[in-house]
């Protein structure tokens, strides 16, 4: 028994050294095994490394194996065959499954049971509990001795709970991963292989106390174990250390595994330092021998505790970026690479990627190297539940689950599981979004209803996917609705819906395709996905096939078993690119340059993901009590720093640092304090900023790249700026056969315009009918963008009709209760002064029924949605009658039309005021939604309603009157109902009571009328009025006495003159305007039916237009909106003047 250590820094040749031992000790001792352990992801170029520097190239008695499989083989010598090892997969399904079962009886976390991530927040920290030897009983001692922190004594109760479920669901079923090492240390003792074995450890950064467990038990039984530990040879003997220093964990280890030794009386034979300075052999066989000055700086300074050092020569090896986003970067590098080994230096296997975000770069990376054509294998592993094919098993599921609602059902159809075409998808969606179409019982009869919208054949398609989705889920339902079932039966129902759509023959078919197109990493992937899913079928079985659970139940542990499936892909050859990341990458083979991207705060050193269930702080009370358990944030920081130092040594030639100025969403982002660092050790040395990401002339190394320099540059060569390279290219890729087509496609977009022919005349009035039949609101429209009006009635394109309620029912309901409400007054003939608000309610109950009956809307007919929007537009209609009551009762106009069909369109309200020689008309236009008079828009024809309704007022009038009809006002009238912060209630209803003695009203009532009486204000309507002292009065008699009107916008200052927000025009002005906007619709009425339909929109418009998509206006290419001539009310006369001239 004896334990060795070899120490040196990092890339001095650790592994060299203990591979050259092994292998010489092994060809004297052929009797002897001799085994190194290394963690998993380095076996293999362990393994290439061993056959490389053995002298025969192969032999018979070494090994490269992790600890783990090391306990398999001792297992198998020993005849331990029965065991059932739970992986993370496993232990996640049980988990998901113990907290259902245990969530009543917990605490802290009784409703965070079902909430994303939390299943593996708990997976995560029980294979802590095993990996630091934290047991039941342990958790119960914590629990005594954290008396004084009562949150972490609720959380450690329920994490008792949890694991103390968690261990009787797996007795006798299964052991985890973490235990596999805990029943290793009990068979190790018994092993013969064991003690006939020399153990090498290579490529560790420290131990968790199980594998410390397992390597005493190793230094116990067998004759000789090694070490390599990165350690500086200036600090071998060290007395202590800091835990905050670099190498506190290499120092942390040496310790233990003495003590380990010294505790087992087991020799501790001298180290083996490699010190280069001293020995020059093992300086030609290291990596640091080799490193470039700049480089070997790097080693020696980074992180240290000494004073910093600076390296003021030249240096061109360690070189900083900064570029705008993370895509930039992958760019960027991808670019640099290319121009390497187009220069013949290097090839592919010189160079790696090290990413400090893999989940967030690995897709720019990917699309960056695919773009320059890079050969490269990513450490990153997808996972399976983004694939359509996992996706729509939980679709289906999902379906039974929630019976047929609109979104899974959707969700379902969409993935395909069905040879449905995208029309007939949309068919389909179109009629259960506006028949409101859900639940199982529905969809097994046959739906017959048709709607406008439909055409002919329709219906029968709707039946038909109808009748494929009730089919295709009837086996999986009908075993899902069963309350008993168990987890055996669901999963087998499960299994047989994914062999009745053939999911492995079209998971299959889709890896051929991707296999023929040359995809590497998707045809790989495709190609493991139903495996993957039927292991997790497997596993489920094997571990709860007995347990009965219910439908929800079984969907969630079913996902959250998916979720844990990753996707790895095998290296593609051995002349590839490594990309990886910081902490899980170890770098084996020498390589000439390294790049870095991701070089940002919080990224490197990468923050710790907040909300873990045992927090840093908590962590640390734990260790205080002797409990210790994973690294804080903090440690890990420093952690950390091990992993770059070791990274930052690989290098021979190069290091590139990259780091973004913002994230994908446009966010600012900060560097790394790293380059700081590097910034202060190399005082020359300066970061290169790249505003644009644009393509380097160096970077253009293949036609992919050359088709997207032409394409960024495509603006430019239209704007005429001069670019020699632009024209060599172009003319280049243009008489190459294999790019000719896109490049045409190139020009053709740098030099689009998106201007639109004009319909010819017959075509138009094909299109649009009549001239009649155009409306005034079509016309507004029209006016604000011809394209869109094009789109909405010469198209007929609109949105999907859906089974709700929207803005315009409301605003619809409003407008025929008022009109019913105007009809039965004038019907009995009430005298507006004399209606009451009793009698007002009453008839306004009429009307709301009457309207209801009559509208036509299928999401009306639920009895609580009804009722609800019955009491709203009943108690709102009850407060907008009560206004225009009040209006009517303070001027001497009266309402004498409602709803009446004039020339441009349906007026609301005409009302008239007579005198012996005069008639003078008002229009009013309800409104459901805000609406602001503006004159530039009036004038403009994008608001020319209320004007040209007073025009149609005046010309009906004409025909039933001699008298002179002149124009008094066009006002909106908003239907709304006011929020008012009324304070001191009580104190407004007892000074009303005292100023109103024999008001016998209750409190309420007395309060309401208070209320209304603030709100009146809020009822202003928005138009013009004509400027006669004779209109206005009659319009507010109130005015001369408030000298302003809370009726209309008309104000006076003190001395008389009107305020200038005031909406008044001089009757001449008036009428010039009404014959402006008039002649205005004409003109645009003429040029619509002449199939005019430019896109020239205004600003307004464009902003909520649903027609964006198809249009494609867009700035960038040149496209501008339309501005409208700025008008007031103080110059809109003059203007009109000109206009006149």
């Amino acid at each position: 028994m004896a334990l060795q250590l070899i120490l040196g820094r990092a890339g001095s040749g650790k592994s060299y050294t203990l591979i050259q031992e092994m292998i010489s000790l092994s060809m004297k001792m052929e009797d002897k095994n001799f085994v190194a352990v290394v963690p998993e992801q380095y076996s293999m170029e362990t393994q290439k490394e061993i056959l490389t520097l053995h002298p025969n190239h192969g032999c018979f008695n070494i090994e490269v194996t992790s600890l783990t499989r090391l306990a398999y083989a001792i297992f198998e010598e020993l005849g331990v065959n029965d065991l059932n090892v739970m992986d993370d997969l496993g232990k996640t399904l049980v988990i998901r499954k113990v907290l259902e079962d245990c969530k009543d009886k917990l605490y802290v976390y009784k409703n965070k049971v079902k909430m994303m991530g939390f299943t593996d927040k708990v997976k995560t920290l029980i294979s802590e509990f095993r990996q630091y030897s934290i047991n039941q009983e342990s958790l119960n001692d914590i629990e005594g001795k954290v008396e004084d922190y009562p949150t972490l004594k609720l959380k450690i109760q329920d994490l008792e709970i949890i694991n103390n479920e968690f261990n009787k669901f797996i007795e006798n079923r299964a052991i985890t991963n973490e235990d596999l090492l805990s029943l290793l240390c009990e068979y190790i003792p018994k092993s013969e292989y064991v003690k006939n074995t020399y153990f090498y450890f290579d490529s560790f950064t420290g131990f968790t106390p199980i594998q410390y467990k397992v390597i005493e038990q190793l230094l116990k039984y067998s004759p000789h174990v090694s070490l390599a530990v990165t350690l500086p040879e200036e600090q071998v003997d060290f007395k202590g250390y800091d835990a905050m220093e670099l190498f506190s964990l290499s120092k942390e280890t040496i310790v233990k595994i003495r003590e380990l030794a010294i505790k087992n009386s087991v020799e501790i034979e001298p180290n083996i330092v490699i010190d280069l300075e001293r020995n020059q052999a093992q300086k030609e066989n290291s990596r640091l021998g080799n490193l470039a000055k700049p480089l070997a700086f790097v080693e020696e300074n980074i992180f240290r505790n000494t004073k910093k050092a600076q390296y003021k020569e030249s240096n061109d090896n360690i070189r900083i970026y900064a570029l705008n986003n993370p895509k930039g970067e992958a760019e960027y590098v991808a670019g640099e690479i290319s121009k390497l080994i187009k220069s013949g230096d290097y090839r592919y296997n010189d160079i790696a990627v090290i990413a400090g975000d893999i989940e967030s770069y690995h897709k720019y990376i990917e699309q960056a190297f695919e773009k320059y054509d890079l050969p490269c294998f990513i450490d990153h592993k997808e996972d399976i539940l983004a694939n359509k094919y996992v996706d729509g098993i939980l679709a289906a599921l999902d379906v039974i689950n929630k019976d047929f609602s609109h979104q899974t059902v959707m969700r379902f159809v969409r993935l395909k599981f069905m040879e449905l075409d995208e029309n007939m998808c949309d068919i389909f969606e179109n009629y259960i979004l506006k028949s409101n179409r859900r639940g199982y019982r529905s969809y097994v009869k046959n739906w017959e209803k048709v709607y406008p919208f439909m055409e002919e054949g329709h219906i029968e398609i709707v039946n038909t996917i109808r009748e494929q989705i009730v089919e295709g889920l009837q086996e999986l339902r009908d075993e899902f609705i069963k309350k008993d079932a168990t987890v055996f039966e669901r999963t087998k129902a499960v299994y047989l819906f994914t062999v009745k759509h053939n999911i492995q023959d079209k998971i299959q078919k889709k890896a051929e395709e991707f296999r023929e197109k040359k995809v590497v990493a998707l045809e790989k992937e495709y190609s493991q996905i139903y495996e993957s899913v039927i292991n997790v079928f497997d596993r489920l079985v094997a571990l709860m096939g007995d347990e009965i659970v219910t439908t929800e139940e079984y969907n969630d542990i079913l996902e959250a078993g998916l979720s844990q499936v990753k996707i790895g892909i095998i290296p593609p050859g051995i002349d590839t690119i490594m990309v990886g990341n910081i902490e899980r990458t170890r770098l084996k083979d020498t390589k000439k340059i390294l790049f870095f991207l991701g070089m940002n705060d919080g990224i490197v050193p990468k923050n710790s993901t907040p909300g873990g269930i045992i927090t840093d702080s908590e962590r640390d009370i734990l260790k205080s009590k002797d409990y210790k358990l994973a690294p804080t944030t903090r440690e890990n920081i420093f952690k950390q720093r091990i992993y770059l130092y070791s990274l930052f040594a690989k290098p021979l030639e190069q290091i590139v640092l990259c780091y973004s100025k913002s994230d994908s969403d446009g966010s600012t982002l900060r560097k790394s304090y790293i380059i700081g660092i590097l910034e202060k050790m190399f005082p020359n040395m300066k970061e290169k900023h790249f505003e644009e990401i644009e393509i380097p002339v160096s970077h253009i190394t293949n036609k992919k790249v050359a088709l997207q320099y032409v394409a960024e540059n495509i603006n430019a060569y239209r704007n005429g700026e001069d670019n020699p390279r632009f024209n060599y290219l172009s003319k280049i890729l243009l008489s190459d056969k294999s790019t000719a087509k896109i490049m045409n496609l190139i020009l053709e977009g740098g030099f689009y315009n998106n201007n639109r022919n004009d319909l010819m005349k017959e075509y138009a009035k094909k299109l649009y009918g009549i001239p009649g039949n155009i409306g005034i609101t079509r016309l507004e429209n029209y006016a604000k963008c011809a394209y869109s009006q094009f789109l909405s009635y010469g198209l007929k394109l609109k949105e999907r009709e859906k089974f709700s309620i929207e803005a315009y029912d409301i605003g619809n309901l409003y407008h025929i209760t008022i009109q019913k409400f105007f009809e039965m007054v004038n019907s009995k003939q009430l005298q507006w002064k004399e209606i009451t608000d009793e009698k007002s309610s009453e008839l306004i109950k009429k009307a709301v029924k009457y309207t209801f009956e009559k509208y036509d809307n299928e999401a009306l007919e639920g009895s609580a949605r009804n009722a609800f929007i019955t009491n709203q537009v009943k108690e709102i209609a009850e407060k907008t009658v009560k206004v225009l009551i009040n209006h009517i009762n303070h001027g001497k106009f009266k309402p004498a039309e409602y709803e009446i069909p004039l020339e441009h369109g349906i007026v609301d309200r005409i009302d008239t005021y007579e005198t012996d020689d005069k008639l003078y008309v008002k229009v009013i236009d309800y409104k459901s939604s805000e609406m602001v008079f503006d004159i530039t828009k009036a004038y403009n024809g994008i608001q020319m309603q209320l004007l040209v309704y007073i025009n149609d007022a005046i010309n009906y009038e004409k025909k039933k009157t001699s008298k002179e009809i002149l124009p008094a006002a066009g006002l909106y009238f908003n239907i709304r109902d006011p929020y008012m912060n009324i304070s001191g209630t009580n104190d407004l209803i007892k000074m009303h009571r005292d100023v109103n003695k024999e008001d016998t009203r209750t409190d309420e009532e007395i309060l309401k009328e208070i209320v209304f009486k603030q709100q009146l204000p809020k009822f202003q309507m928005t138009g013009i009025v004509c400027d006669s002292k004779e209109v206005i009065d009659a319009v507010d008699e109130d005015v001369e006495k408030n000298n302003e009107s809370k009726i209309v916008k008309v104000s006076y200052d003190k001395s008389g003159n009107p305020k200038k927000t005031s909406q008044i025009l001089d009757e001449q002005t008036y009428s010039k305007l009404i014959k402006h906007v008039s002649n205005k619709a004409d003109e645009l009425k003429n040029d619509l039916l002449s199939g005019k339909i430019s896109i020239n929109p205004i600003e307004e418009q464009c902003r909520y237009c649903s027609y964006k998509g198809i249009c494609r206006f867009d700035q960038a290419l040149g496209d501008k909106y339309r501005q409208l001539e700025s008008v007031s009310f103080g110059n809109i006369g003059e203007l009109l003047n000109e206009v006149d001239r």
